[in-house]
């Protein structure tokens, strides 16, 4: 068993605790934890964004397979996107393991002080009633953590696939800064500028719904067919993982565009 995965993730869930330490907050369930662990998400975006754009640039070798025939599936036993090897993008997905490990802890146990400090909750009941504080941006980290966590017992193996994947899928998190900037100038003034709403629209759109047509396009390249016809002839399990990370940034992109068309709207009729 290859021991850097656990010492990575180790470290930076280690590195980014003691930025928050260093942050100085009087309670972990107070504002300025909020604003803090928002600051450190920038820095990790930035980080794991500019790491992973240089590992995509970077060759990545694997050991020449037998091809194999199915009428229904593509053969990618050489395709270096599924089973090529990076010490570089391993140590990526073992970085970001932490760093959710981290922001997943944090969020729990101020949402934990937090019921506790208003509500006269059992303990049988305080988990749930701790879900319900964020449910969405908690189940969402659980699934990655949880999925994340996973490859990295198949990495200490030596038998992971799909890293070059999840690499580009990391760089999802270039549009962190926007959004949080975006969410801080709520916080001082009330709401949004509609430039701030606009911005982020750009970019979410990018990093998010173009990144995974970028993604499915290098896998439908590599087999010389289109990406529609690429996307039909997935894996069962796969092709439902990338219509579902589409689906769900194109809900949230939807609703932005529906509010920046109704700002637009208003400013017409007033």
């Amino acid at each position: 068993m290859d021991p850097r995965p656990v010492s990575i993730v180790s470290l930076a869930t280690a590195a980014y605790s003691a930025l928050l330490a260093g942050a100085h907050w009087a309670s972990i369930a107070s504002p300025d934890t909020e604003t803090n662990l928002k600051g450190i998400s920038d820095v990790h975006s930035l980080i794991s964004s500019t790491a992973a754009l240089y590992a995509l640039s970077k060759r990545w070798p694997h050991d020449v397979q037998p091809k194999k025939h199915s009428a229904s599936y593509l053969d990618d036993s050489n395709n270096p996107l599924i089973v090529g090897k990076s010490d570089l993008g391993n140590a990526i997905t073992s970085w970001e393991t932490g760093y959710l490990l981290f922001d997943t802890a944090v969020k729990l146990l101020s949402h934990w002080q937090t019921v506790r400090a208003e509500q006269r909750v059992s303990l049988q009941r305080m988990p749930l009633a701790v879900l319900r504080r964020e449910p969405l941006i908690l189940f969402h980290h659980f699934a990655l953590l949880g999925g994340l966590a996973f490859l990295q017992v198949y990495i200490a193996k030596g038998r992971e696939r799909g890293v070059w994947i999840i690499v580009a899928f990391i760089l999802m998190n270039a549009s962190t800064p926007v959004m949080h900037w975006r969410w801080r100038q709520r916080q001082r003034t009330g709401r949004t500028t509609l430039t701030a709403d606009v911005l982020l629209a750009l970019v979410f759109g990018a990093s998010r719904l173009g990144l995974v047509g970028w993604v499915l396009k290098q896998y439908a390249d590599y087999h010389g067919i289109g990406a529609w016809d690429a996307f039909q002839r997935q894996r069962g399990v796969c092709r439902t993982g990338t219509a579902v990370l589409f689906g769900m940034n194109a809900v949230w992109e939807a609703a932005l565009l529906k509010r920046i068309a109704g700002r637009i709207i208003s400013s017409w009729n007033s």
